[in-house]
């Protein structure tokens, strides 16, 4: 189910609770009403008018309740999607870090990183990507590539007086889109991006 209909399910839910707390009330306010016009009318009245204000007031507290609750539905729902996009992005990003797709981002990242730093610089990736950095790097350079297994697809850059680290990793580009990604997959579950999702 949708997470829309979902929502709208509840809201109806909802409405129908307070539609039979308002008929309740009706209800009840009719019969104080006829007994107050077999006895004191007016002490009567007013005390008809006191319980359905209590009975108006509890059915706004419930509809207020349930709106509570379906929209806290609706957020650990729309909370579960957006982690499993996320988790599903990092899966396929492990699952094709080789790919030229992945490590033609990871050359742009790099050559990006080596454009800011000026100067002396070392250069970390992993083990199976040394000769690949060793590649990218600029003609006639001489930065010492280090293998390191715990860096991702791409490289770290250090600049040898230690002023400077750039992680040009692309699951380091995920991490740091991860923000942007959320709001963009938060917009398309709530169809504000003009996709309907259901």
């Amino acid at each position: 189910m949708a997470l829309p209909d979902l929502l709208r399910r509840l809201e109806e839910e909802a409405e129908t609770g307070i539609a039979a707390l308002l008929e309740a009330a009706h209800a009840e306010a009719a019969r104080i009403a006829a007994e107050a016009a077999a006895r004191l009318s007016e002490r009567h009245a007013a005390e008809m008018a006191s319980r359905e204000a209590g009975l108006r007031a509890a059915a706004a507290r419930a509809s207020a309740s349930a709106r509570r609750d379906a929209a806290a539905q609706v957020l650990a729902a729309r909370d579960e999607t957006l982690h499993r996009i996320l988790s599903r992005t990092e899966q396929l990003l492990a699952e094709r870090r080789g790919s030229e797709a992945v490590l033609s981002r990871a050359a742009f990242d790099l050559n990006a990183a080596l454009g800011y730093l000026n100067g002396a610089v070392s250069v970390r990736c992993r083990p199976d990507l040394v000769a690949w950095t060793e590649g990218r790097l600029a003609s006639g350079t001489r930065y010492p590539v280090q293998p390191d297994p715990a860096i991702g697809t791409g490289a770290v850059l250090r600049a040898v007086d230690g002023s400077v680290e750039i992680d040009a990793t692309v699951e380091q580009r995920l991490a740091r889109l991860r923000p942007e990604l959320t709001v963009a997959a938060a917009r398309m579950l709530d169809g504000s991006d003009g996709h309907i999702v259901g």
